[in-house]
């Protein structure tokens, strides 16, 4: 009796372990895509404010530069857009603990003043 009941445990136990293996894993890659997801929304919360913050005091300066992480400049000529005057990129890159580095750009049209 006591040994059909090892070998029961046994069998069991065989074949629970992939089952856990499994879920090990699941639970591992949830947790890695989870926080690149969440670094991506802090980056574009970053590039989100940052434009309207320029939006609402409608002044977005003709200088390029680096501010609270956000790169700022004209067009590069190169690009599809180097016919839009007025046209500036907006460049998020962030890094997370891990080392990761994701990126986003974003885009904005400040119209010109209309000559008379």
């Amino acid at each position: 009796m006591l040994m059909e009941i090892m070998i029961t445990i046994a069998i069991v136990g065989l074949m629970l372990v992939p089952v856990f293996m499994m879920q090990s894993s699941t639970f591992r890659a949830l947790s890695r895509y989870s926080s690149r997801m969440r670094l991506l929304f802090s980056a574009k919360n970053s590039l989100i404010q940052e434009i309207d913050k320029e939006h609402a005091t409608k002044k977005l300066s003709e200088k390029q530069g680096q501010k609270e992480g956000v790169e700022r400049s004209k067009v590069d000529q190169s690009l599809a857009f180097k016919n839009i005057k007025n046209l500036y990129k907006h460049t998020v890159k962030v890094r997370s603990s891990r080392g990761q580095k994701e990126s986003i750009i974003g885009f904005t049209y400040k119209p010109g003043q209309e000559k008379k």
